[in-house]
């Protein structure tokens, strides 16, 4: 899709709490039954057609954007999946680096030994990867695409594993910087409808996307801030929610079906970076995982996270309003090829 057009953004990423509620307790449910972590990586309990519906293709997903990102300096919020046409595609996602587009399409498949030559099932998914190779046009000078494959296996001292085929890609038609640029602010803009779907800012964050993704330049937009009250930003955004003690991070606790409970949370700087809108500041956006061990604080008066969820005083909460963007304003916002 051209800079200059719009249309049904076609994406299979889930957005909203919603949406991220009804998933996490089968997720969580899948990881502890089927995965095990092991000194350096994971491993499967399961294998061939024992393994958990889908998981072998989530290992798949994670493995093959993990190395992908390595080797491109990518992060999470560079990451898009590919529209899904007529036409055999690279169909998982498509990032903007710093010179061009790279394009992935991820494989994963469960053994018992990832080390034996001749893994089964990696000669099926590349022959796959050949047919959708075959359709597609000549490669572009400003794209880099990998097919890849992502094997676990089930030995006690298991490494994750990563195949790397070279099927071409399809050039994006906007340039990549502000291709980049539009990934990461729709990134920051999931997030904050999952965590802050009411609030002004978010509003405001989705209406300046729909210009940009019609703007013919999009540096005319450059530090042009969004139109928010003082009030919905600092602290009197964060200590409405829950966060982190530190107060640099904030998102909403999940109630889950075993009792326990799942935070689910986004930088404060996000924040900061979508409304004050200094495209260089979000091409320049960093951080490295980690794992860390905290505390979460959950204010009196928090916002509902789910139906189950209840106040310190024991009565039910009460549950909040659908996100402002559920069809039109959420979905009708394409990213602008």
């Amino acid at each position: 899709m051209s800079a200059g057009s719009t249309g049904q953004r076609k994406t299979q990423r889930k957005t909203g709490f919603d949406s991220l509620r009804a998933d996490l307790d089968d997720c969580l449910g899948d990881f502890n039954k089927g995965l095990e972590l092991t000194a350096d990586s994971l491993r499967t309990k399961f294998t061939g057609n024992d393994q958990l519906s889908g998981l072998s293709e989530k290992i798949g997903v994670g493995v093959s954007l993990s190395v992908v990102s390595q080797i491109h300096n990518l992060k999470e919020a560079d990451w898009d999946r590919i529209r899904i046409g007529k036409k055999k595609s690279l169909d998982f996602k498509r990032a903007c680096g710093s010179t061009g587009y790279v394009q992935v399409e991820c494989k994963g498949t469960s053994v018992a030994d990832n080390q034996v030559a001749g893994t089964s099932g990696l000669k099926g998914f590349a022959s796959h990867i050949a047919e959708k190779k075959a359709e597609l046009r000549s490669k572009q000078p400003n794209v880099t695409a990998y097919g890849t494959i992502g094997v676990i296996d089930a030995r006690e001292n298991s490494v994750l594993k990563c195949w790397l085929l070279d099927p071409p890609g399809e050039a994006g038609d906007r340039d990549p910087k502000e291709q980049r640029i539009l990934n990461r602010l729709f990134f920051i803009a999931e997030l904050m409808e999952t965590i802050l779907p009411q609030s002004p800012t978010t509003v405001a964050l989705y209406k300046r996307l729909l210009m940009l993704v019609i703007a013919n330049a999009l540096y005319d937009y450059n530090r042009v801030p969004l139109p928010v009250h003082p009030s919905n930003l600092g602290a009197s955004l964060i200590f409405r929610k829950a966060r982190t003690p530190d107060n640099k991070s904030l998102g909403v606790n999940i109630l889950l079906n075993d009792g326990s409970r799942f935070y689910y949370g986004m930088r404060q700087e996000l924040v900061k970076l979508a409304v004050e809108q200094d495209f260089d500041q979000v091409l320049a956006m960093q951080w490295t995982p980690s794992t860390v061990s905290d505390s979460i604080v959950v204010p009196d008066g928090a916002e509902s996270t789910d139906d189950d969820s209840t106040r310190s005083s024991g009565t039910r909460a009460k549950r909040k309003e659908r996100p402002v963007f559920t069809n039109k304003g959420r979905y009708g916002v394409d990213r602008g090829r």
